[in-house]
């Protein structure tokens, strides 16, 4: 407090300040590669450049993953029980860090239990198989909704297999 105070003494004297000040970003990990890959579709949709409105990438790629579901019994399934936001943040945020296909299968995999463990109940007898549907539609609507990303997370990955390969 005594710093605020301080600071905000010479703030009101005409000179900056000096205190750090936290900002809540969205969707922090896609704003990070939007950035350093100078994607601007993609700052577009993390909101990194001005708009009117935030735009919410969550939501964009929960709406995405839904119309990209296969037509087998788990994707009329999954379409029939709404893709959310909720449903497909924590893909999101741990694909933009690098999370494997397998890893996307599993997180999926944890939120259909969390929902089951709240009383939800689903139509099918396999989370696995319907969490590996979601994965594939999860991860068509990233390549059509940041493609850049993508393919910077597909080059980085390629890197790091050469440099293991070469020790």
């Amino acid at each position: 407090f005594l710093s605020f105070c301080l600071d905000f003494k010479n703030v009101l004297h005409g000179r900056p300040s000096y205190l750090p000040c936290a900002v809540d970003g969205s969707q922090h990990g896609f704003q990070i590669w939007a950035l350093l890959l100078r994607d601007q579709t993609t700052a577009e949709r993390v909101n990194c450049v001005p708009r009117d409105s935030p735009t919410d990438l969550y939501a964009e790629l929960a709406e995405k993953t839904e119309s990209l579901l296969s037509d087998c019994y788990f994707g009329e399934a999954l379409r029939a029980e709404k893709v959310d936001r909720s449903l497909v943040k924590r893909a999101a945020m741990a694909t933009a860090y690098g999370c494997s296909f397998a890893g996307l299968v599993e997180i999926f995999t944890d939120e259909l239990w969390s929902r089951q463990a709240e009383g939800h109940k689903y139509p099918w007898d396999s989370d696995h198989q319907a969490a590996r549907v979601l994965a594939e539609a999860f991860n068509k609507s990233l390549r059509v909704l940041t493609p850049a990303i993508i393919d910077g997370l597909d080059w980085l990955r390629q890197v790091a297999l050469i440099s293991a390969q070469k020790n």
